[in-house]
């Protein structure tokens, strides 16, 4: 017969875990500057969560096998949660005036993640801050 031991230590996987969320922002803007050519203006408000989805794998209690996060029969208690609530989010939006009716802005921003994506009964506790920036043009119409 023969007998399989689970030893502790270290199990090295590499894993592309997915993250997605459908939010509807709720954002204020407050103009901090302006003249003929350059507008700079404070964005801030919130993120509310409609829903989320992860798929991938993450290693079992025991480290010995993987689970696949995104099916219900692998795994006895839910991981992620399918709402994480509500996200903070805040930015500076600096454009410039290229015509009457077209600008270029950059915006650079964050975005801190109020409660965490894993449910209550996991052990581990995920939250994101995001930072990033968003560029682009604009046509005023």
């Amino acid at each position: 017969s023969v007998k399989t031991e689970v030893i502790p230590g270290d199990k090295k996987t590499d894993n592309k875990n997915k993250l997605r969320t459908l939010d509807i922002p709720l954002l204020a803007k407050y103009k901090l500057f302006e003249n003929r050519n350059i507008k700079v203006s404070a964005v801030t408000g919130l993120h509310l969560n409609l829903v989320s989805a992860n798929t991938g794998m993450i290693l079992d209690a025991d480290n010995s096998r993987l689970l696949d996060i995104s099916q219900d029969t692998d795994i006895n208690k839910p991981v992620f949660k399918t709402w994480i609530g509500v996200s903070a989010y805040g930015s500076v939006n600096v454009s410039y005036k290229l015509t009457p009716v077209v600008d270029i802005f950059a915006e650079p921003h964050f975005r801190l993640q109020t409660e965490s994506m894993t449910a209550e009964q996991y052990p581990l506790t995920q939250r994101y801050s995001t930072f990033g920036a968003l560029t682009g043009v604009r046509y005023t119409f």
